[in-house]
């Protein structure tokens, strides 16, 4: 074998042993992200308006959010956060690799970080603002709870209507019965009087 025939074979050797190498990263790394997207879980609408409520209300921290839902995990926030990860050193990017079900997300990050990579855990200091899905379901949500403060202010009212209702009927009933009492003894006095100037004319 030539000098140049055994160049030739330590090339190919040395090229299929970088490729196997690349193979086992991307296996090991593939590995590693449907692990990392297999602790993902779906939030109930509940659970999606108390996070929107609590972004908007300025407490927007990952250790906030944390604070108030201790079960929240990075997978999930990446789920719902509208922007996207990108692959980090020895990660590669694969499109079938990351859930595509057109579920809706409901924030951003105020500023993305440099290391947003695939597989990335939030730090206590990474800051949230609502996207604008959000901004819409927060929208919604002022408008529910305002309509309910008017429903429970309207009941309210009724209810006072009510007793005073009630209130004006025993008066009236009361007054009515008053009336009566006060017409009987009208018509007693009315009789006594009679009575005695009968019994005066008689005897005197």
């Amino acid at each position: 074998m030539t000098s140049l025939d055994e160049l030739g074979k330590k090339l190919s050797d040395s090229l299929v042993i970088q490729m196997e190498k690349q193979r086992q990263l991307q296996a090991n790394f593939h590995k590693k992200l449907e692990a990392y997207n297999s602790e993902q879980f779906n939030l109930t609408n509940k659970q999606i308006d108390s996070l929107v409520s609590l972004i908007a209300s300025g407490k927007n921290t990952y250790k906030d959010i944390q604070d108030a839902f201790p079960w929240i995990n990075s997978p999930t926030m990446c789920y719902y956060l509208v922007d996207a990860p990108k692959s980090g050193p020895d990660q590669f990017a694969s499109m079938e690799l990351i859930p595509i079900d057109n579920h809706q997300t409901y924030f951003q990050f105020k500023e993305v970080p440099d290391d947003f990579f695939y597989l990335y855990e939030f730090k206590p200091t990474d800051t949230f603002i609502l996207n604008i899905t959000g901004e819409n379901r927060l929208y919604e949500l002022q408008k529910e709870q305002y309509i309910e403060k008017l429903t429970l202010q309207n009941t309210q009212i009724a209810k006072e209507s009510l007793t005073v209702a009630k209130e004006s009927a025993t008066y009236a009933k009361k007054a009515y019965y008053a009336a009566i009492i006060i017409g009987i003894i009208g018509i007693l006095l009315g009789i006594q009087e009679k009575l005695i100037s009968l019994i005066q004319s008689i005897f005197y």
